[in-house]
């Protein structure tokens, strides 16, 4: 069916069953299926909306164009082996259940990518192969958790983040950072007591997610590790209201040699007990083709220095913390700028209590910008020390 025309309305009543494609027009066009209507093997494009009572079931083949609003009471089948987009420019209504392709080897996936609302409560039924890591099967730009709008049978578990949802096998490994064999993204759950080194040298990032109950208490080494040699960036991410992370030497150390970026979210206490110089709850170096280096954090101990960042490139560094710093035997704050800016925001209290070590101690040697700001510092020498070579602006607050 083709509509050449304005606004047209496409109903498929009860009993009846079409196929092929529908295509809109230039209008506002819609096509719905009442209770024991049947959709199979069908192709959509430029209809805006698509409603599915309950009690019909549509099979969708390819990957729908134009789609404004869905409304899924019934049966909607993306199980096709296309692992389709299905882009949904404003609201998707849910109360039924919709079955999507997941492969757990490959990391492919059928995916609901939707722009707006989100009501109802849709049931994902999943026709899987492979096994691996989990995968993002709904993706919303809305920051609302999408817990109790998605659910998923035995066998299966879903993962909420922000308006992301993420499929994994029940039995997907825990305690422990798993992730595809040879792939560069990983997600860490469970109970982990066993030093976890991940590495990258692809072009992609090197992305490591850690569940929100997913805790670190490693004795003699780094509780976390991450590298990357390859041209992509490092991104670890804890979830929000995250557990501890506590590791023998470092908390969390990410080293990016290949050029690209770091960036580090902690939303629990990170505790580093190492005492070398160089030790730290939380520890990020960069090379000198950097492209900058974020960590936002909430409390950092280290029995050495609290945070520590050393960054060879002309990327900017930022650290933001929302919970006390503090460095044992080093700096509470570290921060070393070969030619990127340096902003620290800190708003709670943060020491450094080492012998001639400050809480806070930034420097940089490219004549860039330096901005802290800081709510209550202490150091054994200085509160705050500041080393900058050039002629770039400083400002403490």
């Amino acid at each position: 069916f083709q509509d050449d025309g304005g606004a047209t309305t496409i109903a498929v009543k009860s009993g009846a069953m079409i196929s092929g494609t529908v295509i809109g027009g230039a209008g506002q066009d819609s096509l719905s299926f009442e209770s024991g209507a049947i959709g199979t093997n069908l192709g959509v494009s430029g209809v805006e909306t698509v409603t599915v009572a309950s009690g019909a079931t549509v099979a969708l083949k390819g990957t729908p164009t134009g789609l404004s609003d869905l409304s899924v009471a019934g049966t909607l089948r993306l199980d096709d082996n296309a692992y389709s987009r299905i882009a949904i420019g404003g609201s998707f209504t849910g109360g039924g259940t919709v079955f999507i392709d997941v492969n757990f080897g490959s990391a492919k996936a059928d995916v609901l990518d939707i722009s707006g609302t989100v009501s109802g409560t849709t049931a994902i039924g999943v026709k899987a192969t492979g096994s691996g890591r989990e995968i993002k099967i709904v993706e919303r730009p809305d920051s609302t958790s999408s817990s109790g709008l998605f659910s998923v049978g035995s066998g299966y578990l879903l993962r909420f983040d922000g308006g992301d949802v993420y499929l994994s096998p029940s039995t997907a490994p825990k305690n422990m950072c798993s992730g595809q064999p040879g792939g560069s993204a990983f997600v860490c759950r469970g109970s982990i007591s066993s030093a976890q080194s991940l590495s990258s040298s692809g072009s992609g990032d090197l992305k490591i997610d850690i569940d929100a109950g997913a805790s670190f208490d490693v004795a003699s080494e780094t509780a976390l590790s991450a590298s990357q040699s390859g041209p992509g960036g490092i991104e670890i991410t804890q979830a929000s209201s995250g557990a501890a992370i506590t590791g023998g030497a470092d908390g969390i150390r990410a080293a990016n040699t290949g050029g690209g970026f770091v960036s580090i979210t902690t939303t629990g206490t990170v505790t580093g007990r190492g005492r070398g110089d160089s030790a730290a709850g939380i520890a990020a170096t960069s090379d000198s083709s950097g492209t900058g280096v974020t960590v936002s954090a909430a409390s950092v101990q280290g029995s050495a220095n609290g945070i520590r960042i050393v960054s060879a490139g002309t990327g900017a560094v930022a650290v933001s913390a929302s919970g006390s710093v503090a460095g044992s035997s080093g700096h509470g704050i570290h921060v070393k700028s070969s030619g990127g800016a340096v902003s620290i925001n800190a708003s709670a209290g943060v020491s450094g209590q080492g012998q001639q070590k400050s809480g806070i101690f930034a420097e940089t040697h490219g004549g860039a910008a330096m901005t802290v700001s800081a709510a209550s510092v202490q150091g054994s020498a200085n509160g705050i020390h500041i080393v900058g070579a050039g002629t770039g602006a400083v400002a403490v607050g």
